[in-house]
């Protein structure tokens, strides 16, 4: 044992970041908070304990208003002596091999916690006595709570070999791009190899080594579009020393090479936006999700080939796995809970939640290597917004408008505070009502209540995709209230199709159509 302190982090917003120069027991014994190992986090709570091995970049924060509090125990794993002991004979007879126990970074299970608590606390306050006698003691205290924690996990594996394949399983997910041997991995679950593959097999239907290539290469599709990455060095980022054998074993799992595989990538979004923002940066999806038979009118031409699929829900694993994607986009806010799912079928990514469909273009642009392409989009994007905004500001001046949309069920408005107002009344500079309420993103309207939508102008969104609209639009226009308005009296109300301004203010492709259809209404007004 070299060492063992006692740790409390107070507050939040105080932490710990250290890098481990010696194997590491982390036991928390109160409060919670969470572990980031080598940037990747964990939970931390009472009764954890984690190993940490040599080398490791460790931070420890604390959540709640409870202090986090540890015990960090260091100490050096002297190796046995290879010339002394058969390791094949041992490893053959499916003993423990107390090496590998301490050669990665996990959270181990205590049983019972409260007696390793126990022991922790001795060897602290014992740590600091002088006497050689208390020093002794010490030592064997250590070497006894070592003894019983490694005959604990080892009995947890030997009574569940297949845990113990699984663990290694888990293992190569976050490492297969290193230099991982079936030997290492048979030592890791302490089995012999011929008994480590076959229960390999027996869990994933592959042998350890076709799985670590089908790892390698899968990565290798979701890097292979970056822009100004070569071949060479995605080779090596996946594992691969030659270049010349990854283009091999590429084209033997994929079934075409690495660069025909990036003419011809198959892309599959979940929603309903992503299929848009791909097409904007220049890559049509095999599929798309689309509540009309059609296309809208900005896609029809360029989709001719793209499956459409309806809702979300008639995703089945079935469908996916026919289409054959070789990538699945999908957004995290929705699908975080299918990503096990999805990813069985294809390398899937989860595009984190923005609130505009600008951060998620430049994320698709990363994943796809359109990252130039997207910031371009964004830009000619812009340029429009401008352009557009100076000449309706021109025709219309300070003329009030509202946005409204009817469905099947009811009529709501659109006000400042949602992604639809936002776009006509800041982007587009357009003037709202006084009357309605700034905060408000979106209103359900009673016919009763439409002196709301009393503005100059009125942007009547019809959503065909509700059942029967055209009866509910029959009972709006026929009604008193809605003939009383200024903009009816004026014939200023601008009907607008469902299908074309569904993903208005969502993606680039529908709202630049929009605009200029906004454009040519009032342009043609003024001549």
């Amino acid at each position: 044992m070299n060492s063992i302190r006692e740790s409390c982090i107070q507050q939040q917003a105080h932490s710990i970041n250290e890098i481990c120069a010696a194997h590491t027991l982390l036991l928390v014994t109160a409060g919670r908070g969470t572990i980031e190992v080598n940037k990747s986090q964990y939970k931390l709570m009472r009764g954890k304990l984690w190993c940490i091995i040599p080398g490791t970049s460790i931070s420890l924060k604390a959540e709640g208003t409870t202090p986090l509090h540890m015990y960090l125990l260091s100490f050096t794993l002297h190796k046995v002596n290879q010339e002394e002991v058969n390791q094949q004979e041992w490893l053959d007879k499916q003993e423990p091999n107390f090496d590998s126990f301490f050669n990665r970074n996990e959270e181990w299970q205590v049983k019972p916690f409260q007696q390793l608590e126990s022991v922790m606390e001795q060897l602290f306050v014992y740590s600091k006595k002088e006497e050689d006698r208390e020093q002794f003691f010490n030592h064997f205290r250590f070497q006894k709570m070592m003894y019983d924690l490694v005959n604990q996990k080892w009995t947890e594996q030997k009574e569940d070999p297949k845990r113990a394949v699984e663990h290694t399983i888990q293992y190569l997910n976050q490492h297969f791009q290193e230099q991982v041997t079936i030997e290492k991995l048979a030592q890791m679950a302490n089995l012999s190899r011929r008994w480590y593959s076959a229960l390999f097999k027996e869990l994933t239907g592959k042998s350890p080594s076709d799985y670590i290539t089908e790892l390698r290469i899968r990565r290798a599709k979701e890097l292979l579009p970056c822009e100004g990455v070569t071949l060479y060095e995605i080779a090596r980022q996946v594992g691969f020393q030659d270049e010349h054998y990854f283009n091999r074993r590429f084209k033997k799992i994929v079934g075409v090479a690495p660069r025909a595989f990036i003419r011809n990538r198959r892309y599959f979004a979940t929603s309903v936006t992503y299929p848009e923002l791909l097409y904007s940066l220049g890559v049509t999806p095999i599929a798309a999700q689309c509540f009309y038979s059609q296309y809208p009118a900005y896609l029809q031409n360029s989709f001719q080939d793209v499956r459409i699929l309806g809702d979300s829900s008639l995703f089945t694993e079935g469908q996916l796995q026919s289409m054959n994607p070789d990538l699945i986009l999908a957004p995290l806010w929705r699908d975080e809970g299918n990503y096990e799912q999805l990813s069985q079928i294809a390398s899937t990514v989860l595009i984190a939640n923005h609130g505009h469909w600008r951060e998620e273009l430049r994320d698709i642009g990363e994943i796809v290597g359109k990252h130039q392409t997207a910031e371009r989009v964004i830009q000619h994007y812009e340029e429009k917004v401008a352009k557009a905004r100076a000449r309706l500001r021109q025709v219309l001046g300070d003329q009030t408008v509202m946005y409204l949309r009817l469905t099947g069920k009811e009529l709501v408005a659109y006000g400042p505070g949602s992604s639809r107002g936002q776009m006509i009344y800041e982007q587009l500079a357009l003037t709202p009502l006084a009357t309605f309420p700034q905060e408000l993103s979106g209103s359900s309207l009673s016919l009763s209540e439409l002196f709301l939508c009393n503005a100059d102008h009125i942007f009547l969104h019809i959503d065909q995709r509700e059942k029967d609209p055209p009866a509910r639009l029959q009972q709006l226009v026929k009604s008193r209230q809605w003939n009383e308005l200024r903009a009816v009296k004026n014939k200023q109300v601008h009907v607008l199709n469902g299908k074309e301004w569904y993903n208005f203010s969502f993606s680039p492709l529908a709202t630049c159509y929009a605009i200029d259809h906004l454009v040519n209404v009032f342009e043609k007004k003024t001549t």
